[in-house]
């Protein structure tokens, strides 16, 4: 599974305006007007396929749905190119999260006990282990696998959380986590912008 930024966010975002202020209205970038741009992020989200879910967003024409979006609202308020490159990657990994909420099940029960169900100590660890592993968006760069303790400690929560799981859960686990960090990250941004 692929983790990295697609070189596609460069190739979609171009010639945005630079402003001076902070940038404002991130909703907008998730509001996509239009029923045939809608469709395709709606179709997209129900046949998401962690395994694919890079090359569907260029062949389902996902990218150029977003980045029109992310064009249109840089040039209602004023957002610079950094704040449009965050919106976008907020907005598309946001669609990757529903996507995959929704093609593991499983995955998303076990981020949502993680959530609400855990001791805060352990939420708190938890979340920054995954951020670690997740990256630095600033930086695109590589993961980071966290040490043995750390590893130790995620294999303890999700075996206690998901008693006698699959391989392939702890992966959709890691693969949802890295998307909601990537959007959380990229909301944060944002406002620097």
């Amino acid at each position: 599974m692929k983790f990295g930024l697609s070189a596609a966010l460069t190739a979609c975002i171009v010639a945005l305006p630079a402003t001076a202020h902070a940038a404002e209205n991130l909703d907008c970038a998730i509001v996509v007007s239009g029923d045939a741009e809608a469709e395709k992020l709606d179709r997209y989200v129900e046949e998401f396929s962690s395994e694919t879910f890079d090359e569907d967003l260029m062949s389902q024409g996902v990218m150029e749905v977003l980045a029109g979006q992310i064009e249109a609202c840089a040039a209602e308020n004023s957002w610079s190119e950094q704040a449009s490159e965050m919106a976008f990657l907020y907005s598309m990994s946001l669609l990757n999260e529903r996507g995959m909420r929704q093609s593991a099940p499983i995955a998303a029960d076990i981020l949502r006990q993680i959530d609400n169900d855990i001791p805060a100590s352990e939420r708190d660890r938890f979340w920054a282990i995954a951020q670690t592993i997740a990256g630095d968006i600033t930086e695109l760069g590589e993961a980071v696998m966290p040490d043995d303790d750390d590893i130790v400690f995620l294999g303890e929560i999700l075996e206690r959380l998901d008693p006698g799981g699959s391989e392939s859960t702890d992966e959709d686990v890691g693969a949802l986590m890295t998307m909601i960090i990537l959007k959380r990250q990229a909301k944060n941004l944002f406002a620097n912008f």
